[in-house]
């Protein structure tokens, strides 16, 4: 069994660094380190480099296009006002309780980062 790691970035689209973050980890994650084989040997990585597109697009601070901070809807998310939220949570939960896995595909667990 391997463990999922999902990794988002730029909720919150005044977070320049997040971009950076996520691209050298990518960087890393694909290169011929031995590290990163090992990572990769064990872990199965998804990556969404930017929940807030249309807002780092504006230049807002904390706000997506339509003036939500995207930080206070992820237990509820609208698919039609927090279309990156509401996509990635799917994802996440499909990928947890797949039930066309087989035991030895399925995560034993699952970690979660976000900027």
């Amino acid at each position: 069994m391997s463990s999922n790691f999902f990794l988002c970035g730029n909720l919150t689209a005044s977070d320049s660094a997040a971009i950076v973050y996520l691209d050298c980890i990518i960087d890393f994650l694909v290169s011929h380190h031995p590290i990163a084989k090992v990572l990769r040997d064990h872990l199965v990585f998804k990556i969404a480099p930017m929940l807030n597109p249309d807002g780092v697009y504006l230049g807002n601070y904390r706000c997506s296009l339509m003036g939500f901070d995207l930080n206070r809807h992820w237990a509820n998310p609208s698919p039609w006002a927090h279309p990156t939220l509401h996509g990635v949570k799917q994802l996440i939960i499909e990928m947890y309780n797949n039930p066309e896995a087989s035991e030895a595909e399925k995560p034993s667990e699952m970690k979660f980062s976000s900027d």
